[in-house]
């Protein structure tokens, strides 16, 4: 049984650093049994039950690498898509579209993260998503139209995205820029 376990492990560890412990256990096992067997067959016992106990645990570990592999990968294809998708967006709306440098600056800079983000966390179709889609479209109106039909709606959507993007306490001088 041991030798099988020996075996199995060796297979298990490979040269991967990942199971460097358990390869080492293998290793060290090898070494009990050259130089300690006297034809005592309970040095074999302990040596089981720690190749045993370390091969699973080495299963384990990998299995959470993996897990944690799949997921970091799963969140990077969604980030990359929600950035896919927002361009998209603001490449469609702005297309042809002339408008200040302080403008196009916002939009590609903290409304795009903000949305981003919010696309990210609450997911396509959330009310938040089509908020934000809102102050866009808000803002180039009015730049198109040199007025603000509802500055209080206008200025409440820019500060929340740029309380998200820099925090509390320079956003109120940043919207006088923008607005």
């Amino acid at each position: 049984r041991v030798l099988n376990l020996l075996v199995d492990a060796l297979d298990t560890a490979g040269t991967e650093a990942k199971h460097k412990t358990l390869r080492e256990l293998c290793f060290d096992s090898i070494e009990k049994i050259v130089t300690g067997f006297n034809d005592d067959l309970s040095i074999f016992e302990p040596i089981e039950q720690a190749l045993q106990a370390e091969t699973e645990a080495s299963n384990k570990r990998a299995e959470l690498a993996e897990k944690r592999a799949a997921e970091a990968q799963a969140a990077r294809e969604r980030r990359e898509e929600a950035r896919d998708q927002v361009a998209d967006f603001l490449s469609e709306v702005l297309f042809g579209k002339r408008m200040p440098n302080v403008l196009l600056e916002f939009l590609v800079g903290p409304w795009q993260h903000h949305q981003n983000v919010t696309l990210l966390r609450e997911g396509d179709g959330a009310p938040e998503v089509f908020a934000n889609q809102i102050v866009l479209r808000d803002l180039l109106r009015a730049s198109d139209r040199h007025e603000i039909e509802n500055y209080d709606k206008l200025h409440a959507g820019i500060v929340e995205v740029l309380d998200f993007e820099i925090g509390r306490a320079s956003c109120r001088e940043r919207v006088s820029v923008v607005v």
